[in-house]
């Protein structure tokens, strides 16, 4: 059996390794046997058919499999995607679930929360798969940019468990995810979806063991590493690591789980959620995902009451009107929310050679101003000829120059050099715009004003007057 190297695509393993020259387990020919020709003109039409995309992007690879952002151009020549294509490693058991939803998916089943899979089809031993990219951020981005806390999780963890739901009671026998972590959530506008599927398995009640044991260990539960077989309750562990995570923006290690998972940052109601849903045996946990929501809401029900507090005489009206505020309030946050994810989405898609071109031209213009205030500085006009050097610095250089460069940095593509300083993305485009593009500049320009007022002669008022 041959593997992929380092600096070998998938595509051309697959194709290297579906050569009808070539010796293949797979295929059981060799160099010299040919294939039947209808296996070969199949053969042809699924190489022509995966030729046919252009790799705009690998977004990961491994040993076992390889995920790629793609386009291709119709009949008429429009460029359609992206898409996103996975190549999988069938040898080691990835990827069946792959062919379960693409089947379900053309019997005219419609799924809220998993991709769509557009075409699925083998190359020797690999597994390919044309599904639908979704924009959005991940749970982890979602998490880093909003910060954790029980608001924050009251608002994502009831859709989570409804996107486990589908896989779980869509499908007959169940879909186990096996490896439900932040990365593999991503959240857009009014949706979640659950994505990479390339370990799931179905549900078989005769095996006690799992033949593929995959997975992020922080995530998986003991079972899944030879303990026994997965089930239901399986991707229920999952979900309640991604609901401390929720609250803490942290993977639990062994000493927080064997302290029953007790922090600050977890109201009591919900620390029990955890508790019981990360139990180590099976059957000390929640019996279903739907289970797990109902106790989570009931948890939400006991800290919202606490919140709030206890009225000895309460007045009806008046919390009618509290609430149906706080519905507007957290309404008008979500919409905001969404419509910063959906530019970002669309930023993240813009081209960097693009970003690029955008930041030299920022750049040049900034050089420009700089320029010239360096030379109203050393050259002024005759009104500014009368003020010192000293102030004449401060007002061009200290809050034209400074006011000008934090407000190019507010708009300036940042991909680049949030990658290599990634806290600095922790403050999101409204807060910079408020800090950088707002903030700076009319502190300098306040802090220019109250000084110029004592040393412009007669102070602004008369300067004012002053024709220039």
């Amino acid at each position: 059996m041959s593997h992929v190297s380092n600096n070998q695509t998938y595509s051309e393993y697959a194709v290297a390794n579906n050569n009808p020259a070539s010796q293949s387990e797979g295929q059981g020919y060799s160099a010299s046997t040919s294939l039947p020709q209808d296996e070969l003109a199949s053969f042809l039409s699924l190489v022509e058919r995966d030729n046919a995309y252009t790799i705009e992007a690998v977004m990961k690879k491994s040993e076992y499999e390889e995920t790629q952002r793609v386009t291709y151009l119709d009949e008429e020549g429009h460029k359609k995607g992206p898409f996103v294509r996975k190549y999988l490693r069938c040898d080691v058991g990835l990827g069946a679930m792959y062919k379960r939803l693409f089947e379900a998916q053309r019997t005219g089943k419609h799924f809220v929360h998993l991709p769509r899979i557009y075409d699925c089809y083998q190359l020797n031993d690999m597994l390919v798969v044309i599904m639908e990219y979704v924009q959005g951020e991940t749970l982890k981005d979602v998490v880093f940019r909003c910060d954790p806390s029980p608001e924050l999780a009251m608002d994502v963890f009831p859709s989570l468990c409804d996107a486990v739901r589908e896989l779980h009671e869509q499908f007959d026998p169940p879909i186990i995810h096996r490896d439900l972590k932040p990365t593999n959530i991503i959240m857009s506008f009014n949706r979640l979806t659950l994505i990479d599927f390339g370990i799931a398995r179905t549900y078989q009640k005769n095996m006690e063991s799992d033949t593929v044991r995959f997975g992020t260990r922080e995530y998986a539960p003991p079972e899944q590493f030879g303990y026994g077989q997965t089930d239901v309750r399986s991707d229920v562990y999952a979900l309640g690591i991604l609901l401390f995570y929720c609250f803490t923006e942290m993977t639990p290690d062994i000493q927080i789980r064997n302290a029953q998972f007790v922090s600050h940052e977890i109201p009591e109601p919900f620390r029990e959620v955890i508790v019981q849903a990360c139990a180590f045996d099976p059957k000390d946990r929640f019996a279903s995902v739907q289970a797990l929501k109902n106790a989570f809401m009931q948890a939400s029900r006991i800290y919202e009451d606490s919140a709030a507090g206890i009225r000895k005489e309460p007045v009806l009206f008046g919390e009618q009107v509290a609430k149906a505020e706080l519905k507007n309030k957290t309404h008008a946050k979500n919409y905001a929310s969404a419509l910063y994810n959906q530019v970002s989405t669309f930023m993240e898609r813009v081209p960097t050679w693009i970003g690029l071109i955008w930041n030299v031209t920022l750049i040049l213009f900034w050089l420009l101003i700089v320029a010239a205030s360096i030379a109203a500085v050393l050259s002024p006009n005759e009104f500014d000829s009368t003020l010192p050097l000293w102030f004449r610095v401060l007002e061009y250089l200290g809050f034209l120059v400074i006011a000008w460069t934090s407000c190019t940095y507010v708009v300036l593509d940042k991909r680049r050099f949030f990658k290599r300083f990634s806290k600095l993305k922790r403050f999101s485009f409204p807060v910079r715009l408020l800090i950088f593009g707002i903030g700076i500049p009319i502190a300098l320009l306040f802090v220019v004003t109250i000084i110029g007022q004592f040393v412009v002669p007669g102070g602004w008022a008369a300067a004012a007057a002053v024709p220039h």
